[in-house]
């Protein structure tokens, strides 16, 4: 009887074993078959490694699942945010970033990233091809004769890259060499820097607060920046370069300035030793008969803001 029982329990367990071993089978067949999608929301592209290494930090604090892959056909790091095979939700989500986020050249590459298969970059605007882009040469001693960068914000808006044929055809496009032109690269992708200072005209004390960055041209809202602190503010990348920076510090008066990203001037906009461009926003507090909306605001936490100097 003991014997019996030994034996099928012996079978009872081999049974189970199969059973597993059979499902643990059929999950790894899945998970081989499964397919990356081939529409991918890129919101930049860079030719230098750890510059994509960089903005994918970026946009990861930013709260996207931002990642990188190397794009064989175009010889840059695209950095993206979603890969679905679902092409128009690969475009209504790269027209979302363009307007409310700092990514505002986003675009849709359709393809499969890491492969040497041919894919197209797509303006989600449009829906049509990306033209191309302005390059820049590299250095002598590379296969490419110029490299595409990404003029986003904080990164290089890339669609297409064009290639000289030369003697040695051997030499990898993800070379990059060490130098001023790496730096330069990593300068003009993240944009420019700017410090601006918000304190309070009465006795020039520091007041928190954020800043608006609009494009003039295109009356559109490119991103909110902490005031009294380096930033770097990402090109309008419009015709003119003319941009409107906005103070509406709760409690003062709005204060706005106009100038030209490119050249930035003004009579009181300065550059400091490290390169940074300080716009001053100089505050007063609202008074009697000034108009103000306000949002958000609960009396008993932000009314002291409102008592007479």
């Amino acid at each position: 009887m003991r014997k019996l029982n030994f034996f099928a329990l012996v079978s009872l367990f081999f049974v189970t074993a199969t059973f597993i071993y059979r499902d643990a089978a059929a999950l790894h067949q899945v998970s081989n078959s499964f397919q990356p999608g081939v529409n991918y929301v890129v919101i930049g592209a860079f030719a230098v490694h750890q510059n994509a290494i960089r903005f994918t930090s970026h946009a990861k604090s930013l709260k996207y699942d931002a990642r990188y892959e190397f794009n064989p056909n175009r010889g840059l790091y695209y950095v993206y945010v979603l890969d679905t095979r679902d092409r128009e939700r690969a475009l209504s989500e790269a027209r979302r970033l363009r307007v409310e986020s700092e990514f505002i050249d986003a675009w849709v590459y359709g393809g499969v990233l890491g492969d040497d298969s041919p894919g197209v970059d797509i303006n989600p605007v449009t829906e049509g091809q990306l033209g191309a882009v302005r390059h820049e040469g590299t250095a002598s001693g590379t296969s490419n004769t110029s490299n595409a960068e990404v003029t986003a914000s904080e990164h290089v808006t890339a669609q297409h890259q064009e290639q000289t044929p030369v003697a040695s055809t051997q030499a990898s496009s993800r070379e990059v060499l060490p130098g001023q032109a790496s730096r330069e690269v990593e300068d003009a992708a993240l944009g420019k820097r700017f410090i601006f200072e918000l304190y309070r005209a009465s006795d020039n004390r520091t007041v928190d607060g954020d800043v608006q960055v609009i494009d003039t041209d295109r009356s559109r809202k490119l991103a909110t920046y902490k005031g009294n602190e380096p930033v770097r503010v990402a090109s309008p990348a419009s015709k003119s370069g003319n941009i409107t920076l906005i103070s509406e510090v709760f409690g003062y008066r709005k204060v706005q300035h106009d100038l030209n990203y490119n050249d930035p001037q003004g009579p009181t906009i300065r550059e400091d030793a490290n390169g940074n461009v300080i716009v001053p926003f100089e505050l007063i507090r609202l008074q009697r008969g000034d108009i103000a909306v306000m949002y958000n605001v609960y009396f008993f936490k932000d009314a002291g803001v409102m008592r007479p100097e």
